[in-house]
């Protein structure tokens, strides 16, 4: 029995983190919990099943 859930028709997520290891540990993290999902590098790429990661490279205010 899969347990996984299909993802919605459209859905695409941004993360705003702050920290410099979430850009290395956050995309395998995604591919392994929604393996759907890819990843685009500017944030209006995103259109369907896609991801943006923006990291401010350890400065709290984003």
């Amino acid at each position: 029995m899969n347990s996984q859930k299909e993802l919605p028709e459209k859905l695409n997520i941004y993360f705003l983190v702050e920290g410099k290891t979430e850009k290395k540990i956050y995309p395998k993290w995604i591919t392994h919990l929604m393996p759907e999902m890819n990843p685009v590098k500017f944030y209006d790429e995103v259109d369907n099943h896609n991801y943006y990661l923006f990291n401010s490279g350890g400065y709290p205010n984003i």
